[in-house]
């Protein structure tokens, strides 16, 4: 089984050596933040709209790292 510390640190020929933590996640969240703002009107709204898309984003990274396999 994988381990959490792998995907954080998951590099992938595929996917050119990105790790998520240093190549994907900071577009994710600066995204995230900006329809964030657009889409509520409360500070605990914001926060929970953000939580939502990022979320869905580790979602689909985990995914990601599960269906492809590492020796491509």
């Amino acid at each position: 089984m994988k381990s959490i510390l792998d995907l954080i640190l998951y590099k992938h020929r595929r996917f050119k050596g990105q790790t998520y933590l240093k190549h994907h996640f900071p577009w994710s969240l600066i995204i995230s933040i900006v329809f964030s703002i657009f889409l509520t009107n409360s500070y605990a709204d914001f926060f929970i709209c953000l939580a939502f898309f990022l979320t869905i984003d580790a979602v689909l990274a985990i995914a990601a790292w599960l269906y492809y396999p590492s020796d491509l």
